[in-house]
This record gives C-alpha cells, sequence and structure tokens, in this order.
C-alpha cells in the first residue's frame, strides 16, 4: 500500500504544509523545549545517551533543462516558470543530488566477492537525535540531501540535552563532528 504522501493525499498535504509553517516561524525548538518539560514533570529524565543518525527522503526527480539548474543553483526562479504559477508549485528547488555508498556483505566462502555500491538519491535529509534510554526524539533538523552530516550535529544535540552523544552514525563522527564535542 503507497504512503498517504505519495499518493499526494490532503492529509500529506496539510501536514507538509503545518511542519514548515512550524520551521518558518522557528516553532520547532520551542516545541522540543515544551517537550522536555512535560517529559521532565512525567518523570523520565531523558539523559541516557543519544543515538543520531540521518535518512535520505527520496522526493519525485526533477525534469529540468539546463539553464533551469543553473538558475536553481544560484537560487533564482527560472525565468520559463515566473509567467506559470502552477509549474513553479510544482517544482522542488531546494532537494538536492546525493550519492549513497552500501557496504557489501561479505561473501561465502567459494562465491565471488561482492561488489559495494553507490545508489544516486535526490531529496532531502531528516537528521535526528534520539534518546538511547527511552526512544524519545530529541532534537530534528531537514536538510538537503547534499548536506554534510556533521554540520547537523550542533541542531539535533543541545549542550541542555547532552552533549556528548553515545551511539553515532560512522558518519557523525568525522573531524567537524569531534570538534563540537571537545568545545562543549
Amino acid at each position: 500500500m503507497a504512503s498517504a504522501w505519495a499518493t499526494g493525499s490532503l492529509t500529506a498535504r496539510r501536514s507538509g504544509l503545518f511542519r514548515e509553517h512550524l520551521a518558518q516561524a522557528g516553532a520547532v525548538d520551542n516545541l522540543f523545549a515544551r517537550f522536555d518539560k512535560h517529559l521532565t514533570k512525567a518523570g523520565y529524565l531523558a539523559m541516557g545517551g543519544q543515538i543520531v543518525d540521518a535518512t535520505i527522503v527520496a522526493v519525485p526527480k526533477q525534469r529540468n533543462t539546463d539553464d533551469e539548474k543553473a538558475d536553481i543553483k544560484k537560487g533564482r526562479v527560472p525565468q520559463a516558470w515566473q509567467d506559470k504559477p502552477a509549474k513553479l508549485r510544482q517544482k522542488d528547488r531546494d532537494a538536492r543530488w546525493t550519492v549513497k555508498f552500501s557496504k557489501a556483505k561479505p561473501a561465502e566462502e567459494g562465491k565471488p566477492k561482492q561488489v559495494d555500491i553507490a545508489v544516486p538519491a535526490f531529496g532531502y535529509k531528516n537528521h535526528a537525535s534520539i534518546d538511547r534510554h527511552h526512544g524519545f526524539i530529541r532534537g530534528w533538523s531537514v536538510t538537503n540531501a547534499a548536506a554534510w552530516n556533521g554540520a547537523q550535529l550542533e541542531r539535533v544535540i543541545r549542550p541542555q540535552r547532552q552533549a556528548i552523544p553515545r551511539l553515532a552514525a560512522p558518519i557523525f563522527l568525522q573531524l567537524g563532528s569531534l570538534r563540537h564535542r571537545a568545545a562543549h
């Protein structure tokens, strides 16, 4: 069964619009702070370490001309779209391409060695931090798919929550995140 988002249902559109309005208003941090307050009041002290990871969320691929692509990269709306508001609404100008690498499983003895693969993906990344003990979402951020994961660490982990994650995806343990951990 297809998800509501993939089928374009009205509910999915409204929830996406609601999420966008929350982000534009800067209300996401306030909501997480209020959630933390209610958790603490209920006796849940979510300080059991954090798990940090990012997930690529694919969106429909855009079919743009080279000139349109150049305008989008420069942050401009292509001229051909300005006169067609319906076409402009259907174009996603914030999503970007990235390559997701997957390691091959070790081959069984006597079978040919498997090859690592690289899969191109177009869309966004959801960066999230959850409490290791309780499983509560502690911080969240969305970027285009090409954004570097380590740069999002400061957005998903706040000093009042816990400065050092206990478990993190390997990409988060690069130099930038190590500097962040040392500074806090």
